[in-house]
């Protein structure tokens, strides 16, 4: 079978998964887990990959399992933009247990991934390691504040990974028919819950660090107070929200 050949099988599988008649869309019922996630789009990433030959399925039951961990990995990677989004259109706090809520209905958990890094819990701080540093967040199991007991969040935010000191997500867009990767800083996820608003102002580390969520460490512009402001290199998190709300509400 040639190239082309397989392309065009796969995208009638695609079709056929998406029209449920018959029995036959299993990729339609799966997206239906999704309830806040933008079908259109993410039917028109699948198109995408399968037309850039990123699709190793040869018969429909591989390809049925390969659509799912496709659906998998873009829910899970569009979380933190949408656990932001809730945080602006409220206007309020958001607790630990609104999250597990929205999560429930957000769709299922990514499958597949490493276990969760190694903790330590010392007190009411989580020590993760990261790979080569240590991630210090809030972690007081009776609070429901997730200022103050982030690492349930961060727990359903997995998989993350440390870069350059900050803590990011990893996740594309589509970039003029390119997929372009883009990484999103939880530590500023972690300030808009701390707040309890959503804000582009820029995100500095009382003593330079990054890594270290705790006893207020973390803070914006406006909340200064003559505290010395030591900047990093911020990815822009609110570019990448908007760029995504965008998407889902056309």
């Amino acid at each position: 079978m040639s190239t082309d050949e397989k392309q065009d099988q796969q995208t009638s599988w695609l079709l056929q998964s998406l029209n449920d008649f018959n029995g036959s869309g299993e990729v339609a019922r799966y997206l239906d887990g999704f309830v806040v996630t933008d079908h259109d789009s993410l039917v028109s990433r699948l198109v995408h990959t399968i037309r850039r030959g990123k699709c190793p399925a040869l018969i429909r039951p591989q390809f049925i399992a390969w659509c799912k961990r496709q659906i998998d990995q873009h829910a899970d990677a569009l979380l933190p933009f949408f656990l932001a989004k809730r945080i602006k259109e409220q206007g309020g706090r958001i607790t630990v247990r609104d999250v597990f809520n929205i999560v429930a209905v957000h769709g299922k958990v990514r499958k597949g991934t490493a276990c969760f890094p190694r903790t330590i819990i010392n007190g009411d701080v989580a020590l993760i390691d990261t790979g080569k540093k240590v991630l210090k967040i809030p972690a007081c199991a009776d609070s429901e504040e997730p200022a103050q007991n982030f690492l349930p969040i961060l727990e359903l935010l997995w998989p993350f990974h440390e870069r350059q000191g900050i803590v990011v997500k990893s996740s594309s867009r589509e970039v003029s028919g390119k997929s372009a990767p883009i990484r999103i800083p939880l530590h500023q996820l972690f300030v808009a819950f701390q707040y309890g608003n959503w804000s582009d102002e820029p995100v500095h580390a009382k003593d330079g660090d990054f890594l270290n969520w705790t006893s207020g460490n973390l803070y914006r512009t406006s909340q200064a107070s003559g505290l010395p402001a030591h900047d990093a290199a911020q990815v822009s998190f609110e570019d990448s929200l908007l760029q995504v709300i965008q998407g889902l509400e056309k």
